[in-house]
């Protein structure tokens, strides 16, 4: 059974390349994230790929190509599922990426194409 997050992520590579057959999109977007309660990325341009997987959808976060090499001392992670992270819907072109502890979220922010 697919999970919500993956038709989130299959309607955003939707959105982006404007093509409903495709599984995965990459691309610079606007990139927040909180750790803890505490804003520590801001609205920031940076690198991810997006691709479904047979059973799940994946993000993936390029944070040390932004300059950010130590991020995993700061919380995040590089790469996220949604079988293990929570995705959801925030606006028609944003969604964000939930820590299931609760202990960090990764807001995403694209334009459709």
């Amino acid at each position: 059974m697919l999970d919500d997050g993956f038709y989130v992520i299959k309607d955003a590579i939707c959105d982006i390349t404007g093509d409903g057959s495709r599984n995965n999109a990459v691309g610079e977007f606007i990139v927040s994230a909180e750790v803890a309660g505490e804003t520590i990325i801001d609205r920031e341009i940076i690198k991810c790929y997006m691709v479904l997987q047979h059973d799940s959808a994946e993000l993936q976060v390029y944070w040390e190509d932004y300059g950010y090499k130590a991020y995993k001392k700061l919380g995040l992670f590089g790469q996220m599922n949604s079988k293990w992270q929570p995705i959801e819907k925030l606006t028609d072109s944003s969604f964000i990426v939930t820590d299931k502890q609760g202990s960090y979220t990764v807001t995403i922010e694209y334009k459709p194409n």
